[in-house]
Parts: structure tokens; sequence; C-alpha cells
């Protein structure tokens, strides 16, 4: 009967606390030797605190994984039952938690605890707030990827920098696989990127020229160039590039949409004319 006695008192205390036009929340929780013990409150539709300390992710923000970690053995609808798993202890500065965890979209609401992945109870750091953890994905990765990649090497031939119009200049690209391992959002993600295609500009005001073949240096040329007049031109080198992430150390990889691009600085040529000269 105290207990009971107990119980009507805090919930209505905590009614009491809200304003008239506010909705009324919808609390869970169980009796306890020491009185009620109150685990859930559903505030207005996708905002929930449990437990003390806690706070509710709003709405806002790149897509996330939400999860709280609840001390005892936790059900799907938020209320704490008899803690069956208190009897295997934890390491020091751990405790038996139940996780609890949700993907909230960006901009999204956070959904009712109900509709929450449940793990089953294991040790985990005491955590009253809530652990937000942006999700990377993607679009996330689209301007990481970006100024992660590192241009080709272009070489040209002759490789004096002197040509001859009319006659084929030689070029080829010299790249790569990359791969790094940046901080993304807080967490090291691997990123690995595959050259896919060459884009030739020789500075001439023709079109450029791609190509998924990087060239090779001569007698066993397959990209060259002719020239049809004299003067200084500048040939550059975009090379595009596909890529992957992995947010698991690379036990599982993901595409990263489109392509990322690095332009090789230009490579200056000197355009002559072959003449013909009589010797006596």
């Amino acid at each position: 009967m105290v207990n009971a006695y107990r119980a009507s008192v805090l919930v209505l205390a905590l009614l009491s606390s809200l304003r008239p036009e506010e909705p009324l929340p919808t609390l869970s929780g169980q009796m306890t030797t020491g009185g009620p013990s109150i685990t859930g409150r559903q505030e207005a539709p996708g905002a929930l605190t449990v437990g003390p300390g806690t706070s509710a992710a709003t709405t806002g923000g790149g897509p996330r994984v939400v999860a709280r970690y609840i001390p005892g053995c936790v059900s799907a609808t938020g209320s704490v039952g008899v803690d069956t798993c208190a009897a295997t202890p934890c390491p020091e500065g751990e405790i038996r938690s139940t996780r609890a965890s949700v993907v909230v979209p960006a901009g999204g609401v956070t959904p009712p605890l109900s509709e929450w992945a449940f793990e089953p109870p294991g040790c985990y750091p005491p955590a009253a707030d809530e652990v937000v953890t942006p999700v990377i994905d993607g679009t996330v990765m689209v301007d990481v990827f970006q100024g992660l990649v590192a241009p080709a090497v272009a070489f040209i031939q002759p490789a004096s920098g002197k040509a001859l119009v009319q006659m084929p200049l030689i070029v080829y690209a010299q790249s790569a696989a990359q791969a790094w391992t940046p901080d993304v959002l807080g967490q090291t993600v691997a990123v690995r990127a595959t050259p896919t295609s060459y884009t030739w500009d020789f500075g001439d005001g023709n079109d450029p020229v791609t190509t998924t073949d990087p060239g090779a240096p001569y007698p066993d040329e397959t990209v060259s160039h002719v020239y049809t007049t004299t003067g200084d031109v500048n040939v550059t080198l975009i090379t595009s590039y596909t890529g992957e992430f992995s947010v698991d150390g690379g036990a599982t990889w993901q595409p990263i949409p489109g392509t990322a691009t690095a332009t090789t600085p230009s490579v200056p040529v000197h355009l002559v004319e072959a003449r013909a000269h009589l010797i006596e």
C-alpha cells in the first residue's frame, strides 16, 4: 500500500508540473523495494526520454544512429523488467545494460522507443545520455573523396618539351590505386580510389580526348596527338576516380556516388616546324 501511494504521488507530481495546454505524457516503469522507478516518458510524438539525465534527439541534422544504454533488462516497450542478468558480473567500469538504437533520417524525428531495435543485455560503460552517432553514407563521403584524390603524373615524349608539328606527341599517365583512413564525423573511415579515365587537353583548341587507357611510352605508345601549327601550348591531364568507403575497418565496402577528379599541373610544349636545308 505504501509503495502504491508513493507511486501515485510521484505520477501526480510529474503531471502537475506540466502546463495545462501540454499533452499528458505516458510514463512507464516498475515498482522496486525503494519505490517506483520511472524509466520511460513519452512526450509529444517523436520525443522520448529514458532514464535520468537522458535527452531525446530532435529534428534537423544529417542521418544519425541514436542509441541509449538502459541499465537492466529492457523490453521493446521500454519498460524495465526484473534484472535477471545481474548474476553475470561485468568488468570494472561497466554495468549490465540493454542497448536500444534507431536510425533517424536526415531532418527526421526520433521515433517512439517501441520502434527501436533492442540488443541482448550486455556490459557497457555507464551512459546517462543518449549517444548520437552520425551515419556516414555515400552522400557524406562525396566531398571527402573529392578532397582526397591526388592527380596522376603526366609525361610527354619528346621529354624535352620541344616537339615537331605534323609529328605525334606521345602522352601517358602514371597513376595507381590510392587509399586513406580519414576521420569523418568523429569516426575513422577507410577510403580507396581507383583511376578509371584520363582526359587530355592538348591546348590547341581541339576537343579534349578521354580514354580509359593511361597510355605508354615509345615504342608502346597508345595515346598521342598531332599538332598542325607552331607555337606554345600547355598539355593538361584530368584523371577521374571511382571510390569506395568502409566504416568497419574494411570488412565491407560501399560505393561513393559519382567520380572524383584531379587535375595534373600543365606540361608546356614548344612546337616547331622542321625545315629542310640543302647541304653542299
